[in-house]
């Protein structure tokens, strides 16, 4: 579940996930292709998911904060068989030394989310941050352009399949570490090939939301001042004139929990808008970027729906970023 944390007017903000949560699933039938067997779930006593005990007062290892969306959380991944772990064991590898990749993502967040998750892990004696950011933000805009900025709108995490989805793996109040919750996908499938939708609607934005901005602007500030290192990575997704049918089908936030769908050329028009812009902002502050979106192949080899990877995605994640951050390792000379 997610948890929310108390803490100065400017950590107001500030979500993680239930800590100390652990659980065993199993992903079942066509809904969500390319995982196997039973995966581990768990967090620590932060809420973060992590693949080592983490002594967060300590500066004795090289240590990096992933923060995100669901992208970077990975709700249905191995403990193990996360991007983030697995980034941490080619890192460890490259510099032969201990390496500790936080995981800090947290399905349906923003920007503004991600600012507050800096903000409160600064003095965890971080050397960088990664940031994979932008699906939620960019349905939020369309939510407001389409005057659907309710209480029960795209833009309201308790209201997403994807909040719901991390519910279903809410603790016990004792940790059961024996039984395995099977998972059908079925939040997921009951909007599957969202594309037909009979309502199909365009839409193109040529600038960014204003939340979106202001809380970014104060990462990159951060970023560039700071005692720490940050990476800003594309958001990757299934938008592309390249898209295959087979995943066609599975996708379902075009925009989610609605019952209109924009085009495939307008998701593409504004995805492609976002990561533009972050890579713009990157370039301003001088704060490498990774563009990972331009690695990651419209299929289901790598994702199981619109922007969320199966077990090989988060392989080929690990490997572009890895390439992203041994260059910039390099460059630095550590």
């Amino acid at each position: 579940d997610v948890y929310k944390r108390q803490g100065p007017k400017e950590h107001n903000d500030f979500l993680t996930l239930q800590p100390n949560m652990f659980k065993r699933v199993e992903i079942l039938g066509n809904t969500m292709p390319g995982f196997e067997g039973i995966n581990t779930i768990s967090t620590d006593q932060k809420g973060f998911r992590t693949n080592r005990e983490v002594d967060y007062q300590s500066e004795q290892h090289f240590r990096i904060f992933a923060i995100g969306g669901s992208t970077t959380e990975e709700i249905y991944a191995d403990d193990t068989e996360t991007w983030t772990a697995l980034l941490e064991d080619k890192l460890e590898l490259h510099i032969e030394s201990p390496v500790e990749v936080i995981n800090t993502g947290v399905s349906g967040i923003r920007a503004k989310h991600h600012l507050a998750t800096l903000l409160n892990t600064e003095e965890l004696h971080p050397d960088y941050y990664i940031f994979l950011v932008g699906v939620n933000d960019w349905n939020h805009q369309i939510s407001k352009m389409q005057k659907n900025d309710d209480d029960v709108s795209i833009s309201s995490i308790q209201d997403t399949l994807l909040f719901k989805g991390v519910k279903l793996l809410k603790p016990s109040p004792e940790v059961d570490r024996e039984t395995v919750h099977q998972n059908y996908g079925e939040y997921y499938s009951s909007q599957n090939d969202s594309l037909s939708k009979s309502d199909v609607r365009s839409m193109s934005i040529n600038k960014i939301d204003s939340e979106y901005i202001n809380a970014m602007n104060q990462i990159a500030i951060r970023c560039s001042a700071g005692n720490y290192q940050c990476i800003f990575v594309s958001q990757p997704s299934a938008y592309s004139n390249k898209l295959t049918d087979n995943l066609k089908s599975k996708l379902w936030m075009t925009p989610p929990n609605v019952d209109f769908t924009l085009d495939l050329e307008s998701l593409i028009q504004i995805s492609s808008f976002y990561n533009t812009w972050l890579e713009n902002l990157s370039k301003v502050n001088n704060i490498p970027f990774c563009d990972l979106s331009g690695h990651m192949e419209p299929s289901e080899r790598f994702f199981y729906d619109d922007v969320h990877y199966n077990e090989n995605g988060s392989k080929r994640v690990a490997e572009v970023l890895f390439s992203c951050f041994r260059a910039e390792l390099t460059n630095k000379a550590i």
